[in-house]
């Protein structure tokens, strides 16, 4: 499966919320979307790797 630009900047901002160089906050900002919608991408990404 290819990503394109915008899932592969999520996927890069996912996972530094997740290795905890990013706060939820700055990653809401980055990616101009909802705290919730922050992790629901974050439980997906914990679920699928």
């Amino acid at each position: 499966m290819e990503l394109n630009q915008k899932e592969i900047k999520k996927l890069e901002i996912v996972k530094k919320v997740v290795g905890k160089e990013l706060t939820i906050k700055e990653a809401t900002n980055e990616l101009r979307i909802s705290r919730q919608q922050i992790y629901r991408l974050i439980n997906v990404y914990n679920a699928q790797g």
